[in-house]
């Protein structure tokens, strides 16, 4: 059910890839409960857990979401132009 509200959420978005994108990290991080002690992030931060901590959390789920959107379709040539930038970017920082 929250998948199909999530696709619903993205699709419905003026700027769907960058929505993706976004929405798909805050889920990973917070419904995944992928931080160390804390769900949410900034609460994360607030109470002191060290960044060596959370920074690959961060990290894997950008990159994580950055292939769901690589791997998407879109529509318009905007998104697709933006999308092939962020092949290149993955791709480059990758290597």
């Amino acid at each position: 059910m929250k998948s199909a509200k999530k696709e619903r959420l993205i699709e419905g978005s003026k700027y769907p890839l960058l929505a993706r994108l976004i929405v798909g990290s805050m889920l990973k991080i917070e419904d995944e409960k992928r931080l160390p002690h804390h769900v949410r992030l900034d609460t994360c931060m607030s109470r002191g857990v060290a960044i060596r901590k959370i920074q690959p959390v961060i990290d894997n789920t950008i990159e994580e979401c950055l292939h769901s959107v690589v791997g998407n379709t879109y529509h318009t040539l905007t998104e697709k132009s933006l999308q092939q930038q962020l092949k290149t970017y993955l791709t480059s920082v990758r290597d």
